[in-house]
């Protein structure tokens, strides 16, 4: 089942973010710092953090640095294609100009797939949605096909590997936890 373009059109376009996934309460949170990307915020955070990991006295090689980069900028490009249903390894090693397993090598040396680091972004931006108030309104299956999601059932099994309920029952129980009439 895939949702119509015009669903998925420029309305639900748009950025507010990164969320990692802090249980059923997590906020969805910008960058704190007016005028600055989040997603260049948090590449360069992740290099920083790559560089303060390190053994003292040790320095990456120049293969290790380009090796990091090409990952932050192959997420990146993740970032800006999440909606995309075609968005896949192979897209993104081809904008990047290596091979889908050259792609694949680089997200192992840092614990990923290309393929888990897309679903694992997806559903954090469909979590991130259900959780919003403002998007009440729109159905969890068109959160799930906003997010490049192309099947719901599919959607549905992902989300509840990942959070522990199904998204309806997730989105319903943030409901009720911010009803003042189910709260005693």
């Amino acid at each position: 089942m895939r949702l119509d373009d015009t669903a998925r059109s420029a309305d639900f376009d748009g950025f507010d973010g990164f969320d990692g996934f802090d249980g059923f309460t997590a906020p969805p949170r910008a960058c704190p710092v007016p005028g600055v990307d989040v997603r260049v915020a948090t590449a360069v955070l992740g290099l920083l953090s790559a560089l303060l990991t390190r053994e003292p006295g040790t320095d990456p090689s120049p293969a290790e640095t380009s090796r990091a980069g090409t990952v932050a900028r192959a997420q990146a490009f993740i970032e800006r294609r999440l909606a995309d249903p075609d968005l896949s390894p192979a897209l993104v090693a081809a904008e990047h100009h290596v091979s889908v397993r050259h792609l694949q090598k680089l997200f192992e040396e840092q614990g990923l797939s290309v393929a888990g680091w897309i679903r694992r972004r997806r559903l954090e931006r469909c979590r991130r949605d259900l959780a919003d108030p403002a998007w009440n309104d729109l159905p969890v299956r068109a959160v799930a096909f906003r997010w490049g999601f192309t099947s719901e059932s599919h959607f549905n099994r992902a989300f509840r590997a990942a959070y522990g309920a199904p998204p309806a029952t997730y989105r319903r129980r943030l409901r009720e936890s911010r009803d003042p009439r189910t709260t005693s």
